[in-house]
């Protein structure tokens, strides 16, 4: 539903090819589940802020400090953030692991009982293993292979994945360039 709201404590589906969900965050954040996948929002927080007839073209931070925490149950999803406040959080949960978000384009693949593939194109995303693991910084360029055990590998990133981020982040960002930050200010409450 173009304009709907997913409330924290929902989740979001898509089916097969070409089935895809735009997300826009209040902070900012763009997220893109590809199709075939399962996703739900554990933690949404966001100081309120005034949206000064700003609309979302015209950020480069997230307005105020945000908590998101979403679980990717499985599928793909493929995020561009806005850069985050110091004290800000944005963290994706996989059953192998989760990876931490500062401001960054990126893609998540999460298969049950295969693991996690993580293909990073801009800044980098911290991937802490299960158990709370020292973090392992995927940086620009690279990618992360979890196995379904959490033992990480890394590796280039995927070519493959590379494209398909920055055609999908393109067109999220096309989409939403003019979303004013009065409706998703409005959004918030």
């Amino acid at each position: 539903v173009a304009g709907g709201i997913l409330p924290k404590d929902y989740s979001a589906v898509t089916g097969p090819a070409p089935s895809k969900i735009i997300f826009l965050l209040s902070n900012g954040t763009l997220m893109t589940l590809t199709e075939n996948t399962k996703m739900k929002v554990r933690t949404f927080e966001q100081v309120p802020f005034d949206p000064g007839g700003k609309a979302m073209k015209d950020l480069d931070n997230e307005p105020t400090q945000s908590n998101v925490e979403i679980d990717l149950k499985i599928g793909s999803l493929i995020v561009k953030t806005k850069k985050l406040d110091k004290k800000s959080s944005f963290e994706i949960y996989s059953e192998v692991g989760v990876a931490g978000i500062r401001g960054t384009e990126f893609q998540m693949q999460s298969n049950p009982g295969a693991g996690v593939q993580l293909d990073v194109s801009e800044s980098t995303v911290a991937f802490t293993p299960p158990g709370g693991g020292q973090p392992m910084p995927v940086g620009q360029g690279n990618g992360l292979s979890v196995s379904k055990t959490g033992v990480p590998t890394p590796r280039p990133i995927n070519p493959v994945a590379a494209q398909r981020i920055s055609v999908t982040n393109q067109t999220a960002s096309q989409v939403t360039a003019n979303v004013t930050l009065d409706i998703v200010s409005g959004a918030m409450n």
